[in-house]
């Protein structure tokens, strides 16, 4: 073997080790930043994990109601909220073409600005069905047990953020959305989707990370959605439910089984 040859490829090898070591270190810097939001929450300041025999009804209305909302089916029931083996079980059921479903929210039990919610849940699965976890303004006129039913004076002081929207039809895809206002007939909003796993298959971590002036959606942990227009600045509360039928989602059709679940393991909220 020419030694000239030889020295040459060991000149390159050593020079691609280095291009190699250096790409590495960067990546990693930028994973860390993206993972690492740069005012992230660190201390629980409201939280259910779901033990006992009873929903907390000092933290949870739930809401016994036909839906209000776009054409919806269900109407929302106290029988369909329950809880069993440390998790918060929404039920969503069809009998003799009777669609029923529950929500629950912590309107004028517990509201918050600014923070990060973490959702621990396993979601459900089938055409027309449509869990979401969200967050409403707390200065909406709305009554616990009817539904989240939500008028603002003036309209533009609206706000809306969903931490996680799903379609069952296509449970690898994820919808996460800043409503920010109804203003003249205009939905102001921006939206963000993701493809993952299957999200009706087990649990994952569903996250809204709220500061002045930013928003950052993340799925198990890891960012995938910042939006800086429309922020809200006030009180919001939580809500969680699963609609069936309606505009977004459709309806249920023959390959719908039910009974389907979604399950909540916990709520997290820091700040």
């Amino acid at each position: 073997m020419d030694i000239r040859l030889y020295y040459k490829e060991k000149q390159f090898l050593a020079a691609v080790r280095i291009v190699l070591a250096s790409l590495l270190t960067t990546i990693a810097l930028l994973l860390t930043t993206v993972s690492s939001p740069t005012h992230a929450a660190s201390r629980i300041v409201w939280s259910d994990n779901f033990t006992g025999g009873n929903l907390d009804a000092s933290k949870w209305n739930v809401v016994n109601s036909p839906s209000w909302n776009k054409g919806e089916w269900e109407s929302y029931s106290y029988n369909n909220v329950s809880l069993n083996n440390d998790s918060l079980l929404i039920k969503s059921d069809n009998t003799n073409n009777k669609y029923t479903s529950g929500e629950v929210n912590t309107f004028q039990r517990y509201s918050f600005t600014y923070g990060r919610v973490d959702i621990q849940a396993k979601l459900p699965q089938g055409q027309g069905l449509w869990p979401s976890f969200w967050l409403l303004t707390a200065n909406c006129q709305m009554y616990p047990s009817t539904g989240s039913g939500c008028v603002v004076t003036p309209a533009k002081s609206y706000g809306e953020v969903d931490i996680m929207e799903m379609l069952g039809q296509n449970p690898h895809y994820l919808y996460m959305t800043n409503h920010f206002g109804y203003y003249q007939g205009q939905n102001l909003s921006h939206q963000c989707t993701y493809t993952g796993p299957d999200y009706s298959a087990d649990y994952h971590i569903y996250s809204i990370d709220w500061e002045p002036g930013s928003l950052t959606w993340l799925i198990d942990g890891v960012p995938h959605c910042h939006q800086t227009d429309g922020v809200p600045n006030g009180p919001m509360f939580l809500v969680l439910n699963t609609a069936i039928g309606g505009l977004f989602p459709g309806n249920p059709n023959v390959t719908t089984q039910f009974p389907q679940y979604t399950q909540i393991s916990y709520v997290h909220i820091s700040q």
